[in-house]
């Protein structure tokens, strides 16, 4: 079992302090990356000896919430490697039988463990690039009658000039491009654009929809949620019709935050169940699953367990 988090965990007599979303993502990555079975009594002895609870009623009752949200995403999300029954979650199978979620949780893992993120984790290069190529498979299944592309701004391989992407963007959809000059200044990467979706073969007519999506794997990814700026779009690309604007994350969220957020993007949060959700085991390239396992195994083999 992974050692307790340095971050989410709060000591609880009369109020529960601790954070669910903490607790939700240190049970599921212990089972997965620990290859065990794991139970509620598991999780309350070790809150218990560490003196987070000092009443182990108090602490089953907040067990049970933590349980109420994982029975909400299993419910949601099919997979091969884990399960959640009554009263455990039960390990099946090796966390490679499940990519896109063993990425989601050594993403969100640097949240909560500072020391080990900072220390083996490096930056988020890669984990944004693995993001991206997972929000176009979700995406696909969601729309599938539009085309996604990401804009290949991830900083792992040489990217396109701005003026480059735009181009493309206007190929795709058959859009006109505006006043590009004003914003390109040469450094610009991609105003907070990460993945685009079209409606393709129509002629020379510009496709009827347009979805704009930014991907933030880090922790900031509420300082994003403004991006991309669909007023400063608009000035480079007249795309006849308002984009949908989105944003996709590879952490759990909670009902109040996800609800803020959808009011701040003005547009659908993909959050890890939404996500995850869309994505099948089957549909993840050989390319993206050898980079998505070494990413990950680089990682979580640093991770300290008890004894």
């Amino acid at each position: 079992m992974i050692e307790l988090p340095e971050k989410g965990i709060s000591t609880s007599s009369k109020k529960h302090n601790c954070d669910m979303i903490a607790v939700a993502d240190w049970a599921i990555s212990s089972a997965l990356f620990g290859e065990q079975d794991l139970s509620r009594t598991d999780l309350i002895d070790i809150l218990m000896e560490n003196q987070v609870y000092t009443s182990q009623d108090f602490c089953n009752e907040f067990i049970d919430q933590v349980w109420h949200y994982l029975e909400h995403f299993f419910d949601h999300v099919n997979l091969r490697s884990i399960a959640l029954e009554t009263r455990k979650i039960r390990f099946q199978d090796d966390w490679r039988e499940d990519l896109a979620l063993a990425y989601c949780l050594t993403a969100s893992l640097r949240k909560i463990y500072s020391t080990w993120s900072k220390t083996y984790c490096g930056n988020h290069l890669t984990q944004g690039a693995i993001l991206e190529e997972l929000t176009k498979i979700s995406l696909s299944n969601y729309h599938p009658t539009l085309q996604f592309k990401t804009t290949g701004w991830s900083g792992t391989a040489t990217n396109a000039k701005f003026e480059e992407l735009v181009n493309n963007i206007c190929s795709d959809a058959n859009f006109t491009q505006k006043d590009l000059q004003l914003w390109d200044n040469g450094q610009v990467k991609d105003l907070g654009l990460d993945v685009y979706g079209y409606l393709p073969g129509h002629g020379r007519r510009p496709g009827t929809h347009f979805m704009m999506y930014q991907c933030a794997s880090g922790d900031n990814w509420q300082d994003k949620r403004s991006t991309p700026d669909l007023n400063i779009w608009g000035d480079i690309i007249k795309t006849y019709t308002t984009p949908i604007k989105g944003m996709s994350i590879p952490f759990f969220v909670d009902e109040t935050d996800f609800q803020k957020s959808l009011i701040v993007i003005k547009g659908p949060l993909l959050d890890r169940t939404t996500l995850l959700s869309k994505i099948s085991p089957d549909q993840i390239s050989e390319e993206l699953g050898n980079t998505i396992e070494e990413w990950v195994s680089e990682r979580v083999d640093k991770l300290q367990y008890y004894d």
